[in-house]
């Protein structure tokens, strides 16, 4: 099938722009793929140095929150 293809496209005179506009384009999609991840990546940075600079998230542990709070509902149900 590469075959006919190709014969198609010599027969239309097209015989080497398409490497050229690869040549082109190919680079130009790439820049921008890695240009969007290296934007991810930057947000990414930015958003841990944010939750890492929080006070609160320093004293915060759910387990020992959760344990307090069964203990105190254990404490009511006794006491009536």
């Amino acid at each position: 099938m590469n075959i006919k293809i190709i014969k198609i496209f010599r027969q239309k005179g097209v015989q080497g722009s398409l490497t050229v506009e690869a040549a082109i384009i190919v680079p130009i999609v790439l820049f921008c793929v890695l240009w969007m991840v290296q934007g991810g990546i930057a947000l990414y940075v930015d958003t841990v140095e944010v939750v890492q600079q929080q006070e609160m998230w320093k004293d915060f542990h759910p387990a020992l929150q959760f344990r307090k709070l069964e203990l105190l509902e254990k404490m009511i149900d006794m006491g009536k």
